[in-house]
């Protein structure tokens, strides 16, 4: 099979990312950088040697099969649309839209073009979360009574002012921006939907406009109630992922780079005495050959995306999967609105 041939749109840092990761794949090559900035012209043709464009017209290109959208959250899903439109499976970061309306609309145009849409939900293969993924699935634990999930950064000199504290770009604060990651897990464990779901929501420091920090709650229709915690003034990163059963636990912890090497913790509970086995502890340091620490990037993009493409197979996660987070995120917001409503 030749080599599937990539066109970015969103020039940024993700789409950075994305660059190497098409150009170090071998089934797929970088022909393509789509960036308003025409400044970056410069560094994709000397260092990307690739072709560089600020219309979104370039997207009709019959030397593209695939395009990665990287932009800021409001415009992730129209540029989505008009790739699918014109024949190109697709790549979106994380959350895929700013509504469910939005995304169904592009889950249809895959589905009836016959097309790929994966959502960058790259957090389910950080090889901690898959090795928990796989012990829970496998029933170490038994019925999952809870989780709990944090998931904190604290910004940078100058975050206030960048794209994700912009309500006309961002469409969300905190809650949208690292909550989906965290309600995307939730799903992903529990398999199921969530009869019960609220959140608080409060701007403490970044800005006067959106939240900056999201504290949810779901119950699952299994009984299972999942706590999650997600922060932009979690001044020292973190990433936490707990999971409590009948039988045992099961916790993550760090996520490689300046978020702690990956560590796994799992322990069974004897029911007839109470006692735990000996904790074992699981240790995922940065594989070598990448100057990229966060290898769930990787994964996502070889054993998901373009295996999906190569075998016309959906591997996912997919346009449903977005689906499923924002119509979570869509509530809560909903529900933050209802009070100022009433006094108005």
């Amino acid at each position: 099979m030749p080599k599937i041939k990539v066109a970015i749109v969103g020039f940024g840092g993700m789409g950075r990312r994305w660059a190497k990761i098409a150009n170090d794949c071998h089934e797929s090559s970088l022909n393509l950088i789509i960036d308003t900035d025409e400044k970056k012209l410069k560094e994709v043709k000397e260092y990307w040697k690739c072709n560089f464009d600020s219309d979104l017209k370039a997207l009709s290109s019959p030397e593209i099969d695939a395009v990665v959208v990287a932009t800021p959250n409001i415009f992730l899903a129209p540029i989505t649309k008009l790739a699918l439109q014109n024949g190109k499976h697709v790549l979106c970061e994380k959350p895929a839209g700013i509504n469910t309306k939005e995304v169904k609309e592009n889950i249809r145009l895959a589905k009836n073009n016959h097309l790929v849409y994966t959502v960058g939900f790259n957090h389910r293969f950080h090889p901690a979360l898959a090795r928990a993924k796989r012990l829970v699935s496998c029933g170490a634990i038994g019925k999952i009574h809870f989780i709990r999930g944090v998931y904190g950064h604290g910004g940078r000199i100058g975050y206030e002012n960048e794209w994700r504290n912009k309500p006309e770009l961002a469409g969300g604060g905190e809650l949208l921006d690292q909550g989906v990651h965290l309600i995307d897990l939730a799903f992903w464990f529990l398999k199921n939907s969530f009869e019960k779901i609220h959140g608080t929501l409060v701007r403490n420091y970044w800005s006067q406009n959106l939240e900056d920090n999201a504290f949810i709650t779901l119950q699952s229709r299994s009984g299972a109630t999942v706590s999650l915690h997600a922060s932009s003034t979690q001044w020292q990163k973190k990433f936490l992922w707990e999971i409590y059963g009948e039988h045992g636990f099961i916790t993550t912890e760090g996520l490689g780079g300046n978020y702690g090497i990956e560590t796994l913790r799992y322990s069974n509970r004897h029911t007839d005495t109470g006692n735990l086995d000996k904790e074992k502890i699981l240790y995922f340091p940065p594989q070598n050959g990448f100057e990229d620490p966060d290898i769930s990037l990787f994964s996502l993009w070889g054993n998901k995306f373009i295996a999906s493409i190569k075998y016309e197979k959906e591997y996912g996660p997919s346009g449903s999967d977005a689906l499923n987070a924002l119509s979570v995120i869509e509530k809560i917001y909903q529900e933050q609105e209802e009070p100022k409503r009433s006094l108005r």
